[in-house]
């Protein structure tokens, strides 16, 4: 079982447990605010493990990565994923022009020019499965 199996199912069974405690509803008021508690701790438990999930990041995201970041620089053609560490975004004229990265596949560092993000390169959050990589159409 893959670890985003793995989440998918702790998801699907705190999302039960949720569901129970929202529901005691005719229990003592003392025993409702913890029921109550509960319930929006296992919701927060919920957000986060979907936070971990594989994403396609946002420009936005991008712009923010700092040296020594990581991830996932997924090629469009050919198809491929590779790990990577941020070494710089660089600018021109104060704006952000490309990124920076250190891979092992270049054995140093390589750049992806943010004019063709989403058109032939993007990053992920983690590292995404063959299906998440399909279901997530590129520009």
């Amino acid at each position: 079982m893959t670890d985003a199996e793995k989440r998918e199912k702790v998801v699907e069974r705190l999302k039960e447990l949720q569901s129970h405690f929202r529901s005691m509803a005719g229990i003592s008021s003392s025993k409702q605010g913890r029921a109550s508690y509960i319930a929006r701790t296992i919701g927060d438990a919920i957000a986060l493990l979907k936070a971990q999930e594989p994403r396609v990041m946002t420009l936005e995201d991008l712009w923010s990565l700092k040296f020594n970041d990581t991830v996932i620089l997924e090629q469009k053609i050919p198809s491929l994923l590779i790990p990577a560490i941020v070494r710089d975004n660089i600018k021109h004229d104060d704006a952000l022009e490309v990124l920076q990265v250190v891979t092992a596949s270049t054995n140093g560092t390589a750049n992806a020019d943010y004019e063709y993000y989403g058109k032939t390169w993007r990053c992920w959050t983690s590292r995404p499965s063959d299906g998440q990589r399909k279901e997530i159409p590129w520009e």
